[in-house]
């Protein structure tokens, strides 16, 4: 026999079972919560002459990029990963006619670098800055363009070699707050081997 949806003899849930349960549900449901949540893998690429090596979130594509540079047409390769509102890549190339250049002349050459990339983007500074990475001298500058992208790059001189790493947050997918890590993560991935 029921009695207001309850079997005779069954008692209905007290506050205090219900105040004891809900605690037990809420750890229930932000540990599955946690278990779903796809882990990040890291993904190391080493340069083919082993100048440079930088993490990835997941496994990046390798392909061949052309770009004016100098005096003539540069082929070099270019490595990406696509996320979830973000992109990650890096390129890297021998410049002609570039020598070794003394600090001074590094600092002019990436300030002509930055200058140019923000023109041929038509984009708007954000912010920029020199830092110094392993004893290295890097340009590191953000970039805002029309319709919601944010670039960041950060420029490496290895003598004769440029290395940039470039990362877009396009904020229409995702918000900025949801990729920064993965960004940072990345631009801080850079090592050298000796």
């Amino acid at each position: 026999m029921k009695i207001n949806n309850l079997s005779v003899g069954q008692r209905p849930i007290g506050r205090k079972a219900f105040r004891f349960s809900l605690p037990i549900l809420c750890m229930f449901i932000a540990a599955f919560s946690f278990a779903c949540q796809k882990l990040e893998i890291r993904q190391e690429y080493q340069s083919p002459n082993r100048d440079f090596i930088v993490s990835f979130p997941g496994k990046p594509n390798e392909t061949t990029h052309t770009s004016q540079l100098s005096n003539g047409d540069v082929k070099y390769p270019k490595v990406v990963w696509t996320g979830k509102g973000v992109t990650l890549d890096i390129s890297y190339s021998e410049i002609p006619d570039l020598r070794p250049l003394n600090s001074d002349e590094a600092k002019e050459y990436y300030e002509f670098l930055r200058t140019h990339t923000i023109k041929m983007n038509n984009s708007q500074l954000m912010e920029s800055n020199e830092v110094t990475v392993n004893g290295k001298i890097v340009q590191d500058f953000t970039e805002v363009r029309l319709g919601g992208k944010v670039t960041r790059y950060r420029l490496f001189l290895l003598g004769t070699k440029l290395l940039s790493l470039r990362a877009e947050q396009d904020v229409n997918v995702r918000p900025m707050a949801a990729t920064t890590s993965t960004v940072e993560n990345f631009m801080t991935s850079v090592r050298f081997p000796d």
